[in-house]
């Protein structure tokens, strides 16, 4: 396993972990179990999707635009996390 995949894996990991440290106990609640499968999806979206080259004369890749896109994801996914335990908690 190269040093690469494993910063991936340090970092998806630590990131799961800041949404539990987020989420809490609530976790086991519907709606943020749901949120934390958003997040959980951006955060695979932003480590591993969108790598391999597309095109034939100038080859461009995808990864900006995934990391862009999981990032937004795991932003809803937190922002929304807070709402739902501040409204579960009143």
């Amino acid at each position: 396993m190269d040093s690469k995949r494993k910063y991936k894996i340090v970092g998806f990991v630590a990131l799961l972990a800041l949404y539990f440290l987020i989420a809490g106990s609530d976790v086991t609640r519907g709606m943020v179990s749901r949120l934390m499968l958003v997040y959980v999806a951006g955060a695979s979206v932003a480590f591993w999707a969108g790598g391999d080259p597309i095109g034939t004369f100038r080859p461009i890749t995808m990864r900006p635009l995934c990391i862009l896109i999981g990032v937004v994801m795991m932003a809803y996914g937190c922002a929304m996390t807070m709402f739902v335990r501040e409204a579960l908690h009143k």
